[in-house]
C-alpha cells in the first residue's frame, strides 16, 4: 500500500467534533516537529495556531487565506489541511514509508489520534475515503492493516454486475440526454466538499 503509484495516502478521522480539533492540535503541537500556516510559502511558525485554526475552520466567506500545517515524524512528513470542521485529514507522501520503523512511527500516530478523540482512524489512497487500507479504533479494540488479497476482493466486489450496470445506465443517459447530465455534473462540481460519514465506509 506504500508503493509510489504518483498518488498520496490520505488520513482521516470522521464525525469529528471542535473539541477533537483541539485536542489534536495541542497533541501535535507538544508531541511533534510541526511548521503551520500558508504550506506554499515560508513557514516560521513551529506552532499551529489553535485560535486562527479554528477561525479558518468555520470561516464560511471563502476570505481567510488557505492554511496548513506539516508535521515530522521521524523521516515521514504529514500535511495537515483545515477543510471541514467534523473531519481531520492528513495527506503523506507513499514514498516516506521505507521500513517497519516508518510503518510503525506512523502506526503509533494513529493509534494515539483514535485514543485522543475516541474515534476510528483510517489510511486511504488519495481523495477515496470509503475505502480504508488500514483502520485503527482503540476503543474497539480494531487495528487492521487490509492485505493485497482482501484489497483484490473489495475491488473485484465493487466492480461487480450492479456497478457494471450504473455505469452503462449513465453511460446511456450521457448519449440520451447530453445537455442535462453535463448541466448536473457543472452544478456538482460547484457544490463545496462535504465530509464523510463513518457508514459509508465499504468495509
Amino acid at each position: 500500500m506504500f508503493q509510489p503509484d504518483g498518488g498520496l495516502r490520505d488520513i482521516y478521522i470522521h464525525e469529528v467534533s471542535i473539541e477533537d480539533w483541539k485536542n489534536v492540535i495541542n497533541f501535535i503541537n507538544n508531541n511533534y516537529e510541526v511548521a503551520y500556516g500558508d504550506l506554499n510559502h515560508q513557514i516560521d511558525n513551529l506552532k499551529i495556531g489553535q485560535a486562527h485554526a479554528l477561525k479558518y475552520l468555520s470561516d464560511h466567506t471563502g476570505e481567510i487565506e488557505s492554511i496548513g500545517a506539516s508535521i515530522r515524524l521521524g523521516k515521514i512528513l504529514l500535511n495537515c489541511y483545515f477543510f471541514l470542521e467534523d473531519e481531520i485529514e492528513f495527506d503523506m507522501c507513499p514514498s516516506n514509508i521505507n521500513s517497519l520503523k516508518d510503518f510503525k512511527l506512523l502506526e503509533t500516530f494513529m493509534s494515539n489520534l483514535s485514543q485522543l478523540t475516541s474515534n476510528q482512524v483510517i489510511l486511504t489512497f488519495e481523495s477515496d475515503p470509503m475505502l480504508p487500507l488500514i483502520k485503527i479504533d482503540t476503543c474497539q479494540k480494531i487495528n487492521i492493516v487490509l492485505t493485497h488479497k482482501d484489497l483484490k476482493k473489495i475491488l473485484t466486489k465493487k466492480n461487480n454486475f450492479f456497478d457494471r450496470l450504473k455505469s452503462f445506465t449513465t453511460a446511456l443517459k450521457l448519449i440520451l440526454f447530453r445537455k442535462r447530465v453535463i448541466e448536473k455534473l457543472r452544478q456538482s462540481a460547484c457544490e463545496p466538499h462535504t465530509s464523510t460519514k463513518k457508514s459509508d465506509h465499504i468495509w
